[in-house]
């Protein structure tokens, strides 16, 4: 009988303490959410003014950074120029989150519904965030619909 007793006893501190880390993670979730989704959106408004890196290169982690220099990213941005400049984002949702408890970077991933001046695409995000510091990881970006006869050679993108 008192075995049975201790054993519920550390059944339920183990549940309590599986609340309370739910709990934190949901809350930082939350939070992660409401602070980046402006970034994530200005981030490829920004981009879509000249599809030129360099114009948010101060935006980009230094891994994205190297990627850059190693793949033919410049070329594939300038494929997707042809959507031109963003006039709209919807259905801004953050898709996935990572919460590391013994470290202070949080990553995430947003998808933005995007409306270009000559058609639509779904952008995915990779957004880290380290003691303040907001960087994006990567992009992908799936072209939609095209309302323009210049249809890129690509239809999507991991940059």
């Amino acid at each position: 009988m008192k075995f049975i007793k201790i054993t519920l006893m550390l059944m339920g501190s183990l549940f309590g303490i599986c609340m309370v880390m739910f709990a934190t993670v949901n809350s930082s979730q939350n939070n992660f959410n409401s602070l980046h989704q402006d970034f994530a959106t200005n981030f490829i408004r920004d981009l879509s003014y000249s599809w030129d890196i360099s114009d948010v290169k101060s935006d980009i982690s230094q891994e994205f950074k190297e990627h850059i220099n190693e793949a033919n990213t410049e070329n594939n941005l300038r494929e997707f120029s042809v959507l031109g400049e963003v006039t709209d984002t919807s259905s801004v949702i953050l898709i996935d989150y990572i919460f590391m408890i013994n470290k202070s970077t949080n990553v995430g991933i947003f998808s933005i519904n995007t409306i270009f001046e000559n058609g639509t695409a779904k952008v995915n995000i990779v957004v880290e965030s380290d003691k303040g510091n907001v960087k994006v990881q990567a992009l992908h970006i799936e072209i939609v619909k095209m309302d323009h006869k210049n249809t890129p050679t690509r239809t999507q993108a991991i940059i």
